[in-house]
């Protein structure tokens, strides 16, 4: 038993065991998309300007609805897959199609941001028997597997030629993969002021093995997420390269994935603009439409079976137990919840 498996002794953030927001902060998310997509749909107002984006979403192949279809439930058994094998690793029994099960349960919350949906997850299993600590670091390394292989990706797309001649997101690429040879190295050499610090410690003690380990179950979802990406594109006509798509898709999900915004609505939709449209055809303003549209088209759609996902998963007894175990704890204030749990 590694040292990760034995400690315990810690309790999660605020906003993970469930302390309610203050009104303002539940509501900022929603303030900023559409204050975004207000912006972003300005213009567009005229009777011209709505044609133009009109026009653009009808240039969506009729693959496009089986692309969201199969590309969602991909991203669902990917996900569950590598979630149920790095729980499993660290002694939470879960088995796939459980797993498959709250993960698609989950996905309601995912709906609204992912970071929300994470903390659902969290908990959700803490509430199925499995010590808070544990939950909570096998959650937080699997994000920062995440999170390392996006930036490995860009810096693939870097390396085979996707960077445009701006030097702002190259740069921007380079300190990310900075910060990742930094993080490798400070799990092989396990500094002590590091380890001072609970948390961190969490992910130390995982060691190499371990973050080897969750790597390889989480790069099936990565790779998952970037190809249903890119069929959307090609399905408007979008004809992306594989190196810009490596390069640039990571930072879309990394957008989309800070909770600042519902599901990335907003400034995902400014970020593929800004990304994309040199590789859509017409002039600029036609160009510009049709990845905007491509990008609200794919956002509705995957949201759309997301949520059809979630609502079958609920509708088992595995899944609505699962959420229903959770309503109370929800409400609970940090200080109700035990700060001792130990791992067994």
């Amino acid at each position: 038993m590694s040292k990760l498996e034995a400690s315990g002794g810690a309790t999660l953030p605020a906003e993970v065991v469930g302390q309610e927001a203050s009104g303002a902060r539940r509501w900022i998310p929603w303030v900023v998309s559409l204050v975004v997509v207000s912006w972003v749909l300005w213009p567009y107002r005229t009777e011209s300007g709505r044609e133009v984006l009109l026009s653009a979403f009808t240039r969506a192949s009729g693959w496009t609805f089986v692309v969201a279809v199969f590309g969602t439930l991909a991203i669902w058994l990917s996900d569950s897959f590598a979630t149920a094998r790095t729980f499993r690793r660290w002694g939470t029994r879960l088995g796939l199609g459980e797993t498959c099960l709250l993960r698609g349960a989950t996905a309601l919350f995912d709906v609204i941001n992912p970071a929300l949906g994470q903390a659902v997850l969290t908990m959700v299993v803490y509430r199925r028997g499995t010590p808070l600590a544990q939950t909570f670091a096998v959650v937080l390394l699997m994000n920062m597997i995440f999170l390392v292989q996006i930036a490995l990706v860009s810096g693939l797309g870097l390396l085979i030629g996707g960077a445009p001649q701006s030097p702002i997101v190259p740069i921007a690429v380079g300190i990310a993969l900075g910060m990742a040879a930094l993080y490798v190295a400070a799990l092989a050499i396990r500094p002590r002021a590091l380890a001072r610090n609970a948390t961190v410690a969490w992910l130390m003690d995982a060691g190499l093995s371990g973050h080897a380990a969750a790597f390889l179950y989480r790069l099936p979802n990565v790779a998952v997420l970037i190809t249903t990406q890119v069929l959307y594109m090609y399905c408007f006509g979008i004809d992306i390269p594989i190196s810009v798509a490596l390069f640039y898709l990571p930072a879309m999900m990394f957008i989309v994935g800070v909770p600042v915004s519902v599901q990335g609505l907003g400034p995902g939709q400014v970020a593929a603009v800004a990304f994309f449209a040199a590789y859509a055809d017409g002039d600029r303003a036609t160009a510009e439409a049709t990845v905007l549209a491509c990008a609200f088209a794919a956002t509705a759609l995957t949201t759309f079976c997301a949520a059809l996902i979630g609502f079958f998963c609920m509708g088992t007894e595995t899944g609505r137990s699962a959420i229903n175990s959770v309503r109370g704890q929800w409400r609970r204030r940090p200080a109700e919840t035990s700060a001792a749990e130990s791992w067994s």
